[in-house]
């Protein structure tokens, strides 16, 4: 099944964005810190190095805006992300976002004030600066901001990588439109590379960045009071900046604007969900309600069983969450509280009369039935190489979570922010969940002994969703084979064509009035929302985290035509997880070349080590052939992809080149 439209119903929530348009200060130069027409005041500072152009000090300079007092009503009067806008209990601050007291938008400002410590991975960085469009002809490219003196930087200040630079694509914005100013300097990681969690990073501007028009930008008096507070030995934010930059002769003087923020832990929900549900001083097993053999696909060596099981749910409030609830819940200890639970359909399909067959799991794509994949090709032939094959049916599937759940629109529900960023979570939680019910059906009188030694995973498309997601906390599964899968929900709101073109519908519903591109404010708040569940803030957990420092195997497979993952967001997964390109790819997936890129030819077998160097296969198939179907109208394709998997029960899997 392909996956279900996620830019569709993360439109359906952006069109009750609404924003007015905000008025530009202008400002004036009068040498020292001085105020401007407006009444904000600014610094001199000078670029040393803008590449033999000659900036005219006689000239103003450009001054972005920084007025803390206005940032309550102007959510664009000072820079953005920023850990001082933040609210009391330290939760990530909205004030001043357009509308954000009314509808749809006051429901995310709930939320991200009520829950959300921490900014996106995939941040959108904003400073608003007057003037600039009209005097910066080209932003800078990407591979730019990798130098140490470019003039837009994404700079890390933890102290073990004080001043790694992050490749940044930056655009400005000439007109304003019903959301965003004029002169709007919007910045944001390249696709590929979401920041680290729970880490401080600034974004700085530098004086030099319109030297080409032989201007300079000075120093809001804003930030210089900041600079002037702060203390190097200080654990501040801008403590951090200045020490950093010292550290890493960035040189401060050259800063005219800069902003600090701190990264969520986008794992951390999951992590702690998956951990209580896989203990058993918290959890019991699984109950098991039925088991029974069916007939229809009980044929050709293949003996299929379908039952019922109870699954904790930890969404709280009323299934399908449709307007209101979803959010999980811990109590005053930090555990999650099981709201209720849920009968789930389970099928298991063994090798006719295998002894001790090994596990696989799979998870598959939106809209599936709980036997429709036990009909696939890949199916039958993962069957035929000896595995016992379990499956459950997902929230909102096939009868399951009462008769007002749709698989679409119930699973990405961006109309419920509360709902939008845990329903993943609740999946991916339950993928491991399968491995305590293969635990009570192993011995079953109708099933027999499973090995569970080294069980597998595989998915398609929602399915493997589900697995990239659980791939970064999960440790009980050896090898992930993941196809149709991509990251970066932003991308995927503006790319997405199927069924319909939803940047033109945006536009037209809403009369943007210019560009609607993944830098847009309305289209980061999704992103924003979206980051507990969105698989490239873990694929870099694959490689392991100090929890599970051996890491896991991840094989994936993508195609160029896929109309439901656009290539870009099978790209941004690749490179987050910086795996191997299997030889020959079907694209590039680093347009701009800012990645080492990792390639690899023959097959793949321990070619990568995991954080405590133990040997991992990791690698992705990149077939410029196919689209959303790769492994099922692909042989040489589905091959490998099987060979990866049976090969995981003997130790380091391995990967063949597909074959063409």
């Amino acid at each position: 099944m392909r996956s279900s439209p996620v830019a569709f119903l993360a439109v359906a929530s952006l069109l009750l964005f609404a924003c007015e348009v905000l008025d530009d200060p202008p400002a004036t130069d009068s040498g020292e810190s001085v105020p401007s027409e407006s009444g904000s005041t600014f610094v001199p500072v000078f670029p040393t190095d803008s590449g033999g152009v000659t900036v005219d000090s006689s000239l103003p300079p450009l001054v972005p805006d920084w007025d803390d007092a206005a940032v309550a009503e102007d959510f664009f009067a000072a820079p953005w992300p920023s850990d001082e806008r933040v609210t009391e209990r330290g939760t990530i601050s909205m004030a001043g976002f357009p509308r954000s007291n009314r509808g749809l938008v006051a429901d995310y400002r709930r939320v991200f004030e009520e829950e959300v410590r921490g900014f996106s991975g995939m941040p959108v960085l904003y400073v608003r600066i007057p003037g600039l469009a009209e005097a910066l002809d080209t932003p800078p490219a990407p591979a730019d901001s990798l130098r140490r003196r470019a003039t837009v930087q994404l700079v890390e200040l933890s102290r073990d990588r004080c001043g790694t630079l992050t490749p940044l694509e930056v655009i400005v914005r000439s007109r304003a439109d019903r959301y965003a100013p004029a002169d709007l300097l919007a910045a944001s990681p390249v696709h590929g590379f979401p920041l680290r969690p729970a880490t401080r990073y600034a974004f700085i501007v530098r004086a030099g960045l319109t030297a080409d028009a032989g201007l300079r930008i000075a120093r809001p008096a804003a930030l210089q009071r900041r600079l002037d507070d702060a203390d190097p030995e200080g654990d501040g934010p801008w403590d951090a900046l200045v020490r950093c930059l010292d550290r890493a002769s960035l040189a401060m003087e050259e800063v005219a604007v800069a902003t600090v923020f701190t990264t969520g832990e986008s794992a951390a929900l999951l992590r702690t969900v998956r951990d209580f549900a896989m203990d058993p001083d918290q959890l019991d097993d699984p109950a098991l309600l039925s088991l029974e053999q069916e007939e229809g696909l009980t044929r050709d060596g293949r003996v299929f069983h379908a039952g019922v099981v109870e699954l904790p749910i930890f969404m709280r409030g009323t299934t399908p969450y449709g307007n209101s609830g979803g959010a999980i819940e811990l109590d005053g200890e930090g555990r999650p509280i099981v709201q209720r639970l849920e009968e789930v359909a389970i099928g298991i399909m063994l090798p006719e009369g295998a002894t001790n067959p090994p596990l696989l799991v799979w998870s598959d794509g939106t809209g599936a039935t709980l036997r429709s994949p036990f009909n696939s090709r890949v199916i039958r032939e993962l069957v035929e190489e000896g595995f016992a094959v379990l499956s459950w049916v997902p929230q909102f599937h096939d009868g399951r979570s009462g008769p007002g759940a749709d698989p679409e629109i119930s699973t990405f529900n961006f109309l419920n922010p509360e709902a939008g960023r845990t329903i993943f979570v609740q999946q991916a939680v339950e993928a491991s969940l399968m491995l305590r019910v293969a635990a009570v059906l192993d011995g079953h009188p109708d099933i027999g002994p499973l090995d569970r030694s080294r069980p597998v995973f595989g998915g398609h498309s929602q399915g493997a969703l589900i697995g990239a997601l659980a791939a970064g906390v999960e440790d009980g599964y050896v090898a992930w084979g993941l196809h149709g899968v991509g990251g970066y929900l932003a991308n995927t709101i503006i790319e997405r064509k199927d069924p319909i073109d939803f940047t033109a519908l945006i536009g037209n519903i809403l009369n943007v009035g210019g560009p609607l591109d993944r830098f847009h404010p309305v289209v980061h708040l999704a992103q924003l929302g979206s980051d507990p569940v969105d698989p490239g803030n873990y694929a870099a957990l694959w490689r392991g985290t100090p929890e599970r420092p051996a890491g896991t195997h991840v094989y994936i497979i993508n195609g160029l035509l896929d109309d439901a993952v656009p290539f870009r967001s099978a790209d941004h997964l690749a490179l987050a997880g910086d795996l191997p390109l299997l030889q020959p790819a079907g694209w590039d997936p680093d347009p701009f070349g800012v990645w080492s890129t990792r390639t690899h030819r023959g097959t793949a077998s321990g070619n990568q080590e995991a954080v405590d160097g133990t040997p991992l296969t990791l690698a992705t198939w990149l077939d410029e052939r196919e689209g959303h179907f790769t492994i099922y109208r692909q042989a040489g394709v589905r091959r490998s992809f099987i060979r990866f998997l049976v090969s995981a029960r003997e130790g380091v899997p391995e990967i063949p080149i597909p074959e063409r």
